[in-house]
């Protein structure tokens, strides 16, 4: 490394592609060769290059390094509206969801407020049955004894007709 390069003279691989119009691959490739490695310097930030190392090489098509952060800041940019425009379709779609949820919750309501209303008219009907078939039991008992009662009036009626009919014989004579 000569002395007499300034550090100012140093810049990023990323700097260097796109001054270059080359990849930055294609930069990092030529800083691993044997003849790049008195011009690459190690930083913490990263590797560093002389810019006229990499203008022989590879001549800069006039570009400046700031026109191409513009333009990182353009694809940022492009990409932060790619990510609003993403979050906005997914806040749309959770309201999508949210709105089915709630519509599927309130039909869940409503069937079960209609289970109720049909569980309490079964049971208001099973116990109008309960009550007519007690009643149909009390009339049946009641109508049991009344026949009853009838039953053996007609049998102590009808005995003295069968006493008499048994001493008929079948000859006249």
């Amino acid at each position: 490394m000569n002395k007499s390069d300034n550090i100012d003279d140093y810049i990023t691989l990323a700097e260097a592609a796109a001054r270059s119009g080359k990849s930055e691959i294609t930069i990092r490739r030529l800083s691993k060769k044997v003849s790049a490695k008195e011009h690459v310097k190690k930083e913490v930030n990263g590797l560093l290059i002389s810019s006229s190392f990499v203008n022989g090489v590879y001549s800069f098509d006039n570009k400046s390094v700031i026109i191409d952060n513009t333009n990182d800041n353009s694809d940022n940019k492009h990409d932060n509206k790619h990510q609003v425009i993403q979050a906005e379709i997914l806040l749309v779609r959770l309201e999508e969801k949210d709105k089915l949820i709630a519509s599927q919750q309130q039909q869940i309501e409503r069937l079960e407020r209609q289970f109720t209303e049909y569980r309490e008219e079964k049971q208001k009907e099973l116990e109008r049955l309960h009550d007519k078939w007690s009643q149909e039991q009390e009339i049946f008992k009641r109508d049991q004894h009344l026949n009853a009662g009838k039953l053996l009036a007609q049998q102590s009626q009808e005995q003295p007709q069968e006493v008499e009919a048994k001493k008929k014989r079948w000859w006249q004579w």
